[in-house]
């Protein structure tokens, strides 16, 4: 790119990608991270430098995520791997992601994880569910399904302008919006 060097160039696609993205060493610490990381998980880059993965990942989510990590490591052919995975947020919060994690290999020696977390839909509308295959499956939760089938006129609008925006919507917001639709456009 015109302007920047080879290095500041990789450094300001890194710093300013809208993917939460951070490298981590051999030892599972944060070495790295971009602001979209920052964000995703309400930690500081200087918080993040000294935590390991563990501790900011859902205990449940942590052997598996260790396991493939090692297995990155110890098989040279393995490019990365891909999982769902849920990331613990500074203030308590659940935040649901596909983990993307390669190798950065120097003459065939690890150096570190590249890892690339992609945020998905709140937990509390959707049931998210890792599929054998690697896949991830997305369903509306039952708690959803029911507010559709009360509320289907008020649950279409919602549904229209999320899809339109790109956006998720909680049932929270399709309740207030509900309201205001009966309000304003009563039966």
């Amino acid at each position: 790119m015109e302007g920047y060097s080879d290095s500041s160039y990789e450094d300001l696609l890194f710093t300013k990608a809208p993917v939460a993205m951070a490298y981590v060493g051999r030892n599972c610490k944060f070495t790295h991270v971009n602001e979209a990381f920052c964000e995703l998980v309400g930690y500081s880059q200087y918080e993040l430098a000294t935590r390991h993965f563990a501790q900011i990942t859902h205990p449940d989510d942590v052997e598996m995520d260790r396991t493939e990590a090692e297995r990155l490591v110890s098989d040279s052919e393995r490019q990365g791997y891909q999982m769902l995975k849920r990331y613990i947020t500074k203030d308590g919060r659940t935040v649901w992601c596909r983990l993307c994690v390669a190798a950065l290999r120097k003459d065939g020696a690890f150096v570190h994880y590249i890892v690339h977390a992609l945020d998905l839909p709140p937990a509390a509308n959707y049931k998210i569910e890792q599929t054998p295959t690697g896949g991830i499956s997305v369903r509306p939760s039952p708690r959803w399904l029911d507010l559709v089938r009360d509320n289907p006129r008020e649950s279409v609008f919602v549904f229209v302008l999320a899809v339109t925006l790109g956006k998720t919507v909680d049932v929270t917001v399709i309740q207030q919006i509900g309201e205001l639709i009966k309000h304003l456009f009563p039966k």
